[in-house]
């Protein structure tokens, strides 16, 4: 089974979407991509003190080629350097940090929703985010709209989200800013659905995918729920869609 390769994917490089900084603590930060295809792909972080720290992956066409990389060792605050590489060449180097201190006073926090029109390339939104240095951006719902058609498979909900990611608007901002995401009805299944959706797991495997968050759910509660602490925010991500039962039948 091929990967799915979402619209506006990168035409050359290592990559076909991303990259995305996902969770982060105090010496860590997560970092999503999607890879060309199975080659290893490397990813490069240029500490501030010069020094360098190398991971890798291997991409899978089962998992449409995402990975995602546990970076740690920073320092909480610090600013680096990051790219990644395989054998169809090398990123530009995107900025990276850690999150804060855990004794910080505060935190700047940013907020969006309802991210539905993927095909206007220039969305000034983003980049006014990306200018108030936030220390994580969280899109609290509706990450993607899924038409009628893209929630009849897994592979379709794949593109679904991947449209969005590969904005021009948006791909500055989720390569430098940590990133969580929750989701609402519209890229978990059709408008209005809940727990009696048929695809739901599928649509959670998509959903887990394309994200880089440490946890989604429990063991044996399965959802997107989860907690982050963030300095002196502790920030609550809910699931009001997989287990919801809310329709009338």
């Amino acid at each position: 089974m091929p990967g799915v390769a979402g619209l506006n994917s990168f035409a050359t490089g290592p990559l076909l979407a991303g990259p995305l900084l996902g969770e982060c603590g105090p010496h860590s930060v997560r970092v999503w991509a999607q890879a060309r295809d199975e080659q290893t792909l490397s990813l490069t972080v240029f500490l501030s003190d010069g020094r360098a720290q190398s991971y890798t992956a291997q991409p899978t066409a089962d998992e449409h080629y995402c990975v995602v990389f546990d970076v740690e060792g920073l320092s909480p605050g610090s600013r680096h350097e990051y790219a990644l590489s395989s054998a169809h060449g090398t990123t530009e180097r995107y900025s990276l940090r850690a999150g804060c201190e855990p004794t910080a006073r505060r935190i700047r926090l940013a907020f969006g929703s309802c991210y539905k029109d993927y095909k206007t390339a220039v969305q000034p939104i983003f980049a006014s985010i990306k200018s108030e240095s936030p220390d994580v951006f969280m899109i609290l719902g509706d990450t993607c709209y899924f038409d009628e058609d893209d929630a009849r498979n897994e592979a379709a909900m794949m593109q679904a989200h991947l449209r969005n990611r590969n904005n021009d608007s948006i791909r500055p901002l989720v390569a430098a800013v940590p990133t969580l995401a929750i989701w609402d009805d519209h890229d978990f299944g059709p408008n209005d659905s809940d727990g009696t959706f048929a695809r739901k797991t599928s649509s959670l495997r998509a959903f887990k995918r394309m994200w880089a968050q440490q946890q989604y759910g429990l063991a044996g509660v399965p959802g997107i729920f989860s907690n982050v602490r963030l300095g002196p925010v502790e920030i609550f991500l809910l699931d009001v869609r997989y287990n919801r039962r809310s329709r009338r039948h």
